[in-house]
């Protein structure tokens, strides 16, 4: 018989894990004995081949649970074909049955050494080599069963361990958007009364400047000779009038700004603050980045020249806190990646039915062996301490749960760059973890 040629099964049933016997020996009349001997047996099923040669590559092909095989073979040193299913990952672990014509107990012992799990003296009985085939198999296929399923809990654990890490990320992030959403409501109430005063104090500062015109009209009349008048130029020069009237019109614009620039960021951090909101509503993703910015402008204006490169985009259906914090995170590793000062680079555009924004920063890169691992839960290249490996892993399930794709290219030395796509009008699923 082939080495695909499989045993007629008989009346028995197949069962659920079938054992599949696989003969290395060079006589096919052995083969065909063996086959005989097996052909009642309906659960198992057999491969034959001559070739010693092909037995690694054949063995793993057909999925062997029990090897057979002669040990002298024209060509082929059956002591070495042990060996070489031990040094292959896929038959490493496969029983061997040596059937040999040899009975010597140093024959036995080199067998065994080799590698072999078993040894009989060809051609043996029928039941006995049935019962050490399924004996042999049973237990690989236990094995296999066990590894199998050690492996689905290692994997289940990880799961159930990155699930709630990210469930305590999210309560943690929902405790400082409730501190958060208390500060800015703090500051929000005094910064009203220092705008809303400064907005008088703008008012009587032109009208003093109106009654220090009158003042100089009226200096004018008097004459310069007056007492009054001198007494008044005294004034005027020990409190440096004219310096106070020219710092005053440079003074309160920048006041103003400065008010204007915290009320933003109060803004923008009670928005950020709104962890519970998994409502999905229409964004512009433009003023979600810019938002973003101003959050982390503290960490940005430090490390990075940001360059915007925006395009044309509609308004997108999204849970818009998720959708920050995906910009929040690709941002905050951008800043990380940077050694010194750097630079990095906004761009935005629509493609049909989908928007998409990308960030590109000049830092150091990501080796291309990480590049296939930069979403997985708790992986990270920074040293122990100082990343927990989990803001691209949420930012990925985010954009999963919104029907979008985020994707990572980089090279050594030369930066990265992560773009993430977005559905315009997404089908709405239930929020991720976030």
């Amino acid at each position: 018989m082939t080495a695909d040629e499989t045993a007629t099964p008989g009346e028995r049933p197949v069962a659920e894990f079938p054992i599949t016997v696989f003969l290395v020996d060079d006589q096919p009349m052995i083969g065909e004995a063996i086959r005989r001997m097996l052909l009642p047996e309906a659960d198992i099923r057999y491969h034959y081949s001559a070739n010693a040669t092909e037995a690694v590559a054949t063995a793993e092909k057909v999925g062997a649970t029990v090897i057979l095989q002669d040990l002298v073979m024209p060509g082929a040193d059956g002591m070495a074909l042990l060996r070489d299913y031990r040094a292959n990952a896929g038959t490493r672990d496969i029983p061997v049955i040596v059937l040999s014509s040899k009975e010597e107990a140093s024959v036995k012992s080199e067998a065994f050494a080799g590698g072999a799990h078993d040894y009989l003296v060809k051609l043996p009985d029928r039941i006995e080599l049935v019962a050490r085939i399924r004996h042999h198999s049973t237990a690989y296929v236990s094995q296999l069963q066990r590894d199998a399923a050690y492996r689905e809990l290692q994997a289940l654990n990880q799961r159930l361990e990155s699930t709630q890490t990210q469930l305590l990320q999210s309560e943690k992030m929902a405790s400082v958007g409730q501190l958060a959403a208390g500060i800015a409501h703090e500051i929000n109430n005094p910064m009203a009364f220092v705008s809303a005063n400064l907005g008088v104090l703008q008012r009587y500062l032109q009208s003093i400047f109106g009654i220090l015109r009158a003042y100089e009209r009226l200096k004018q009349v008097l004459g310069a000779g007056h007492p009054e008048v001198e007494r008044i130029n005294e004034l005027e020069e020990k409190e440096s009038l004219p310096y106070i009237r020219k710092d005053l019109t440079t003074l309160m614009p920048e006041t103003l700004d400065g008010v204007s620039r915290v009320e933003k960021i109060v803004k923008d951090l009670k928005d950020y603050s709104m962890v519970n909101e998994a409502e999905w509503q229409k964004i512009d993703i433009h003023a979600a980045i810019e938002s973003t910015l101003n959050v982390l402008s503290h960490r940005l204006n430090e490390k990075a020249e940001v360059i915007r490169e925006y395009g044309t985009l509609p308004e997108i259906e999204c849970v818009a806190f998720q959708i920050k914090q995906v910009l929040l995170n690709i941002l905050v590793n951008a800043t990380q990646a940077l050694e010194g000062r750097g630079r990095i680079t906004i761009r935005t555009g629509r493609e049909g039915d989908q928007i998409w924004f990308s960030i590109t920063d000049t830092g150091f890169g990501i080796e291309p062996e990480h590049l296939n691992r930069v979403f997985e839960p708790f992986f990270t290249t920074r040293p122990v301490g100082q990343g927990t490996g989990l803001g691209l892993s949420v930012s990925y399930n985010i954009v999963k749960s919104h029907g979008g794709t985020i994707d990572v290219e980089s090279t050594p030395l030369n930066g990265a760059t992560f773009t993430v796509r977005l559905p315009i009008r997404p089908e709405r699923g239930e929020p991720a973890i976030s």
